[in-house]
């Protein structure tokens, strides 16, 4: 029985792939602005899911697209400190928000938002 069940998770894996494969190839082929939207797009799921699993709050997103955006327009650094100041930003409402999860959602931020920023 489980080892129908994996054929058949392996197979929409698969299918899944061949799906979603064909856009951040292209992206990547292309280059300049198409992966550099790409890159701000897949930073904004990751920033949404983060803050789903951590029951935050959005500001989350948009300080990571802010941050990410930022890089791809104008550099690293910038990116970078955008980063910083908003994962200190969100650390400072989380704290006063009820049942925020203020550390986790820094380092959320952070860990979304910096390796987004050197790609």
């Amino acid at each position: 029985m489980a080892l129908v069940e994996a054929r058949s998770s392996l197979r929409l894996r698969v299918l899944s792939a061949l799906v979603l494969a064909p856009l951040p190839l292209a992206a990547i082929w292309f280059g300049g602005p198409f992966l550099k939207i790409l890159i701000v797009a897949a930073a904004v799921v990751m920033a949404w899911e983060w803050a789903r699993l951590c029951d935050g709050a959005p500001g989350l997103i948009a300080m990571v697209a802010l941050a990410v955006a930022a890089a791809a327009v104008t550099g690293v650094r910038v990116g970078g400190v955008l980063a910083l100041i908003g994962a200190l930003t969100i650390w400072f409402f989380e704290v006063r928000r009820q049942g925020g999860a203020p550390l986790w959602m820094a380092a959320g931020c952070l860990w979304v938002a910096l390796p987004c920023i050197i790609l």
